[in-house]
């Protein structure tokens, strides 16, 4: 339970995982004074409360819990291995409900093992993502859909998903990066489909890494990456070497994906026409993004030539 001490190994070239500092953890006592964990056989507590001789260590110092639960009373499917229960803080449960009913579809977009997300209170349904990954019969594409449910009604949106690898130069290593040498950027956009006007509100071009952050492009498309993230996990301080460089790959990486995307067969120009209108109603707030969008204007024009 080490601040920054994590046994999850950051690669080269090959998987990456989202936690970084040591904490992330500790923000379940927002919502709970005493989450529990059981796991395999493991069965132990944190909690904000002292404890005799700890003083403030609840914290980052568990209690094993000698007490056995029926997980399935719980919620959890027969055969759960692992977990976690937050019993919520009386003065946080509409607080609780309503970030459960909020959660945003794109949640799971770009985190490779996790592919299903439900939320219930009280047993009531609230919400429920998946996501899985085809293939498109008329272009061969790789597609990625992600399908959210709640009580009300479904959605399923289909994205176009192209990766691109690029070489990170000794200039711009952080020292949280130090030994990487490459890193895969993940360009995402709407398959265009009869009802995708209809699941605009559904897009906000928001800036992954790996999870979404609260930065909006205003590119038109969603673009993910292992950023650099301040403390509150929300934002990306683009004066760092590392950042700085990744946002500069954004318009490389997008005339790829749309070259891919076109392809060959798309004789009566439809998916050019269809990327044109995604481009053309961008707005772009942000200056660290202003200028990628020119580039990948200019990019474009040199392409159509």
């Amino acid at each position: 339970c080490s601040v920054g001490s994590t046994t999850k190994l950051r690669s080269r070239h090959g998987r990456d995982y989202i936690g970084e500092k040591g904490i992330g953890f500790k923000s379940v006592f927002i919502v709970s004074s005493c989450p529990y964990i059981y796991s395999n056989g493991f069965k132990f507590s944190f909690s904000d409360r002292p404890r005799p001789g700890e003083g403030v260590l609840g914290y980052i110092v568990p209690k094993w819990e000698e007490r056995n639960f029926d997980f399935t009373i719980m919620g959890a499917p027969a055969g759960t291995t692992t977990v976690i229960a937050l019993p919520i803080r009386q003065n946080q449960r509409l607080m609780v409900e309503k970030a459960l009913r909020d959660v945003h579809p794109a949640l799971i977009l770009f985190v490779r093992t996790l592919t299903h997300i439900s939320c219930s209170l009280n047993f009531q349904a609230l919400v429920s993502i998946s996501r899985r990954f085809s293939t498109d019969a008329f272009t061969g594409l790789p597609i990625v859909e992600i399908e959210s449910t709640n009580p009300q009604n479904s959605k399923t949106l289909r994205m176009f998903v192209y990766e691109f690898t690029f070489t990170i130069p000794p200039e711009a290593m952080a020292p949280s990066r130090i030994g990487v040498t490459e890193r895969t950027m993940t360009i995402a956009f709407p398959f265009p489909t009869e009802e995708i006007s209809t699941l605009l509100d559904f897009i906000d071009d928001i800036l992954f890494a790996f999870l979404p952050t609260n930065i909006r492009t205003g590119l038109g498309f969603w673009v993910n990456c292992d950023f650099i993230l301040t403390t509150n996990r929300e934002g990306v301080n683009f004066d760092m070497p590392w950042n700085k460089l990744i946002r500069e790959m954004i318009p490389e990486a997008f005339v790829f994906a749309f070259q891919a995307f076109i392809g060959l067969n798309d004789v009566d120009g439809e998916r050019v026409a269809y990327m044109w209108k995604r481009l053309a109603r961008c707005n772009i707030p942000d200056p660290n993004f202003a200028e990628a969008y020119e580039q990948i204007i200019e990019k474009l024009k040199l392409v159509a030539h």
